[in-house]
């Protein structure tokens, strides 16, 4: 992010100081504008928070210069001038304060700014300050936030144009409108899990919204999610896992797609970490022992499984370079996967993920294999998903897996 200084410094009689900033927080969505957002200091120290401007900008029209926001064109006239009045009614608002008798503060003269003009901001906009904030902050991978995003805003959208509410607040969307978006939904047709999904992203869309000042309540705090049938997970018992093994496929292409399966099966890595996988970086010697050691690329928490001798021995067969080349996708490798299993006569429906859903139901399942072992091994988060734990050392999966 590039923050710069336009000459907003303002010094009245009590010796108080006044900075405004801009800076463009780009979209993670590609062909995206990015949104401006603005810090106000007073004396020297900043809002915690910085607020969105809702002015969207393509990064290649900002620029880092005393004498603009933004790179002269016609296009940008309009949000060239609509910050500078953004920094103008800002430092109107210092000036009354101050004239006052007052002691303004950077929050508070931000909190004054925010309530003469954010409530009017529409759901629609918020949603995409909500997308851009999220991504900026690393919580989610790119391309999970543009599926968010995409499935997420798509469904808000449609339900907001068919009630001919498009232009409605984020302060103007009530309770009674979420129960109508729920409504709106189960009319689709949509399962619950489904259903569950696009309210609890616009829920999570208004909480941020409260946590910014922007509205008082979030109307979907307490909405309670529909209840939803148990699914069955699929995955391949060690018989089946064992076919694969055995089955020489007379395709090379098959051949490495068998191969990088198993690869998946015995290490519980999903694709994006099989893409990820480097193993001058993640092969690590720890207690004399080999382990692949690597943070998960979806969620960051660190994964840390043995190097079986079955790993090793693909790895070696390829040069310790798993992927054909940078442009092999999850999609081209799924429909292989389905050839490779019909061949093999394996009727289930079978996707890469299901690699690690194998590994994962098939560790659990082993006599002495505890829970939170087999999480340290996935790169879960042990706390949130299976209570409280201690740290799961390199000699416990030794021990638990009983390697000699």
């Amino acid at each position: 992010m590039t923050l710069f200084n336009m000459k907003t410094t303002t010094q009245l009689y009590s010796r108080q100081t006044i900075k405004v900033y801009f800076h463009l927080r780009t979209s993670s969505v590609r062909g995206e504008k990015g949104t401006v957002y603005c810090h106000i200091s007073v004396d020297g120290r900043r809002t915690s928070v910085p607020f969105s401007t809702r002015i969207k900008v393509a990064k290649a029209d900002w620029k880092n210069s005393k004498h603009g926001f933004i790179k002269q064109n016609s296009e940008n006239y309009y949000e060239e001038n609509h910050l500078k009045a953004i920094e103008s009614d800002i430092k109107f608002l210092f000036y009354a304060e101050v004239n006052s008798r007052k002691k303004p503060s950077a929050e508070s003269i931000k909190q004054l700014y925010l309530g003469a003009n954010e409530q009017q901001q529409t759901l629609i906009d918020f949603i995409d300050e909500y997308v851009a904030d999220t991504s900026t902050a690393g919580q989610l991978t790119k391309g999970t936030m543009k599926g968010i995003y995409k499935n997420g805003k798509e469904s808000v959208v449609e339900f907001l144009e068919k009630n001919k509410l498009s232009k409605i607040s984020i302060a103007d969307f009530k309770r009674h409108d979420g129960k109508d978006y729920q409504n709106f939904l189960v009319a689709k047709g949509l399962s619950n899990g489904t259903i569950n999904n696009k309210v609890c992203f616009l829920s999570a869309v208004l909480k941020m919204a409260k946590e910014k000042g922007i509205i008082n309540e979030n109307p979907l705090a307490d909405w309670k999610m529909l209840k939803t049938a148990k699914k069955e997970i699929v995955y391949l018992t060690d018989q089946e896992v064992s076919n694969i093994e055995l089955y020489e496929p007379i395709d090379k292409e098959l051949a490495h797609i068998k191969d990088l399966f198993l690869f998946q099966v015995y290490t519980g890595f999903a694709f994006v970490d099989l893409v990820s996988f480097d193993a001058e970086k993640h092969i690590k010697i720890i207690d004399n022992r080999e382990f692949i050691v690597k943070p998960r690329t979806k969620s960051g928490v660190k994964s840390q499984v043995p190097l079986f001798e079955e790993v090793k021995k693909i790895l070696v067969k390829y040069n310790f370079k798993l992927l054909p080349d940078k442009s092999f996708l999850n999609s081209n490798y799924n429909v292989k996967l389905k050839k490779l299993c019909t061949e093999i006569g394996i009727t289930k429906n079978i996707t890469s993920h299901k690699a690690r859903k194998t590994f994962a139901m098939n560790w659990l399942n082993k006599k002495g294999v505890s829970s939170d072992t087999v999480a340290s091994m996935l790169g879960h988060d042990v706390k949130m998903l299976y209570g409280h734990y201690g740290e799961v050392t390199t000699k416990k999966i030794v021990s638990e897996l009983n390697i000699k």
